[in-house]
This record gives C-alpha cells, sequence and structure tokens, in this order.
C-alpha cells in the first residue's frame, strides 16, 4: 500500500478505518446475559473514577507526542503543501518518564475499568489486552530500531508498564542480548527526533 498510495494519506486512512471498526463493533454488538460483577455504590464510584482517569491519561499522552500525528492529519497537511513534514522528537518527559507505553495502558484502563463486566465484555477485554501487550512489545522494537542506544537506555530506565519486573516490556538490561540493535537505518541525533513511522500506536 505504501509504495501505491501517497505517504500522506496513509495515517488518515489508518485512524478512519480504526474509528470505522469501532463504531460498528459498539453499534452491532450483541451483549451476553452472563454477567462476571455488577457493583455498585462505592466499588461502582472507584470503577468510574478509573474509567474517566483512563480517558485523560489517554489524550495527555497523545498531547505529548503529537495528536496530528496519531490522527494522520499532520502528514496529511504536509503532503498537501508538498513539503516534508518534521520528525519527530523522542518523548522522555512527564508521564513518559514513569512508562514506556501510557497510550496503551490508558487503553487497558478503558477496557477494564468497568462497574458491569458481562462474559461477552470479559472475552473482548481479554483479547484486546493480549493485542495491546502484544503491541507495546512490536513498539518497542520499532522505536529500538529508529532511535538505537537512546532508546536502549530509556527502556533500561523505565519499564513498559507499571509494576512488570520480568520480561520484555520490564526494565532492559543495558547489556541485554535479546533485543536486536537497528540495522536498516541510523540513530537520531542528539536531539532523538524520529521519523513519523517510528511511533504509530
Amino acid at each position: 500500500m505504501r509504495n501505491r498510495m501517497p505517504s500522506g494519506w496513509l495515517g488518515c486512512i489508518h485512524c478512519a478505518v480504526s474509528c470505522t471498526t469501532l463504531m460498528l463493533l459498539f453499534s452491532y454488538w450483541s451483549g451476553s446475559t452472563v454477567v462476571i460483577w455488577n457493583l455498585d455504590a462505592v466499588a461502582k464510584f472507584l470503577m468510574l473514577a478509573g474509567f474517566y482517569l483512563s480517558w485523560m491519561g489517554l489524550f495527555y499522552s497523545i498531547y505529548l507526542i503529537g495528536a496530528g500525528y496519531q490522527t494522520g492529519a499532520t502528514q496529511r497537511w504536509y503532503w498537501w503543501i508538498r513539503s516534508q513534514p518534521p520528525r519527530r522528537v523522542f518523548i522522555t518527559r512527564s508521564i513518559y518518564g514513569i512508562l514506556r507505553h501510557p497510550i496503551y495502558l490508558s487503553f487497558l484502563g478503558l477496557i477494564w475499568f468497568t462497574p458491569r463486566m458481562s462474559l461477552d465484555h470479559a472475552v473482548l477485554t481479554l483479547t484486546w489486552s493480549a493485542y495491546i501487550f502484544f503491541g507495546s512489545i512490536l513498539k518497542d522494537k520499532r522505536l529500538l530500531h529508529y532511535v538505537g542506544a537512546p532508546y536502549r537506555k530509556y527502556a533500561a530506565r523505565v519499564a513498559g508498564f507499571p509494576g512488570i519486573k520480568f520480561g520484555l516490556l520490564s526494565k532492559w538490561p543495558e547489556s541485554s542480548s535479546g533485543h536486536e540493535q537497528p540495522t536498516m537505518q541510523a540513530a537520531p541525533t542528539s536531539h532523538q527526533q524520529l521519523p513519523a513511522e517510528a511511533c504509530k500506536p
């Protein structure tokens, strides 16, 4: 598809297809009558608080790394004016100094923090959780490829998700050989700038 379509359209199409798919899923989903939990009172309030905090975390994380890149609007604009989009800055401040994947963690909060969990909701939640964890590992590999040694040092200092003490989403040993060095592109300058493709969700 990259060879047949202008690069400025790819991000917009990816965002539009994702949103359309979710809208169709929400519109035509048929719920199960089997309920795993149905909370009320304080427990319900805490669940809803976690849900809305997840929305806040999602928007804040996207704001830090550039909403225009996440939606494809930035690439589309620079394609329209026939200019190269600026290279993205590798963000390690604020919430990205606490965990490597705050956007994915926010999505986990959105699907798990619910006062009523039915069987179908649980199946969907478990499936998306597996997808998010697998996607986080792939994103680490992509960023290691584009950023190189600075990302390895960052991953050695910051875990992928809070509380993970082992595995690919924990803090990386700096001398670990389990993560390949970048091979196709040299690491960016000290400003740690990235091409648009590096930080796709």
